[in-house]
């Protein structure tokens, strides 16, 4: 699992030094969820009207955003024996942008798809004198709202998120966007 949250970070962090394509976006995000508590990751936001030929109506301006966050999990004591817990989470969405009269801040509503894996590692040993590990995936359903700001070169955002089926937990995001 920290091999995860290494790439994720590694990617947030490294990615938006390099040049990338004017329909593209990229940067680090930072999270924060209900149930699991902090995590870091990043954030690739792209065009979906143009590869869907939708050139008028509400959807013209439709984008899509993929995210990947690793959570630091407190891992409550949910046995004596836990020694380590992981949590990792992947979204993809269709996001709907407004803007908002006298303002530079543009809004969005979005829905979209994650999936999410749980770790926990124990003290019980197995058969090969390793730790017994304990591990969840769940595929999922969430809607999405956010805020985008522009900043010269950058754009700032901040999302809140709720996933509807699989992991129902509230989880608001905030983070920097480079290219687009």
């Amino acid at each position: 699992m920290k091999r995860w949250a290494a790439l994720v970070v590694s990617l947030g962090l490294v990615l938006p030094a390099q040049p990338i394509q004017a329909q593209l976006a990229f940067g680090p995000q930072f999270t924060w969820g209900d149930d699991m508590d902090f995590g870091v990751g990043g954030r690739l936001d792209f065009d979906l009207a143009g590869p869907l030929a939708i050139d008028d109506g509400p959807l013209q301006n439709l984008f899509g955003s993929a995210t990947g966050s690793y959570f630091f999990d407190d891992c409550p004591s949910r046995t004596p024996d836990t020694v380590d817990c992981g949590f990792i989470e992947f979204n993809g969405n269709a996001n709907v942008p407004f803007t908002i009269g006298g303002s530079s801040a543009d809004g969005y509503l979005g829905a979209g798809f994650h999936a999410a894996r749980s770790s926990i590692n124990t003290n019980v040993p197995d058969d090969n004198s390793g730790f017994i590990p304990v591990t969840d995936t769940e595929i999922g359903v969430n809607l999405l709202g956010g805020f985008k700001f522009p900043f010269s070169d950058l754009t700032a955002f901040v999302e809140g998120k709720f996933g509807l089926v699989g992991v129902q937990q509230f989880i608001l995001s905030a983070g920097i966007l480079f290219g687009g």
